[in-house]
C-alpha cells in the first residue's frame, strides 16, 4: 500500500496497513496523531477511496501516480477554501509535509 506509506511518512508517524484506516481515514485508538495529522490522513485515504470507487470497472487499479495527482489537486482546492476562510497558516501546518513531497518528485513519476 504505497500511498499508505507516502501519507505515514508525510505525518512522520509509521502506521501499518489497518482496514479502519483504508475504509474510514481514521487510525487506531493506539496511534496518538496531533489533529493535523489525523486531518491530513483522512484527507488522503478519502481521496484514495475515491479513486478506487471511480477505477473500480478499469482493468487496472488506480496507481500511486495517479492517487499523487489527485491530492496535488484537491489540495488547491483546499487552499482556497483555507484562504477564503483567512486560515492559509492551518491550511500550511497540515499541507506542507505534502507539499514539500510534491516539490521533491520528479515530473516522470507522475505519468503512469
Amino acid at each position: 500500500m504505497k500511498t499508505l506509506d507516502t501519507a505515514s511518512t508525510r505525518i512522520h508517524h509509521n502506521i501499518p496497513p489497518n482496514p479502519i484506516i483504508a475504509v474510514f481515514g481514521v487510525a487506531p485508538e493506539w496511534v496518538s496523531l496531533s489533529n493535523c495529522q489525523s486531518h491530513s490522513l483522512a484527507f488522503a485515504t478519502l481521496l484514495a477511496c475515491r479513486l478506487i470507487l471511480l477505477k473500480w470497472k478499469d482493468r487496472t487499479p488506480p496507481s500511486h501516480a495517479h492517487w499523487v495527482r489527485d491530492v496535488m489537486a484537491h489540495l488547491q482546492l483546499e487552499e482556497l477554501r483555507y484562504r477564503s476562510q483567512g486560515c492559509v497558516n492551518n491550511y500550511y501546518k497540515i499541507w506542507q509535509p505534502f507539499l514539500d513531497y510534491f516539490k521533491k518528485l520528479p515530473c516522470a513519476s507522475l505519468t503512469a
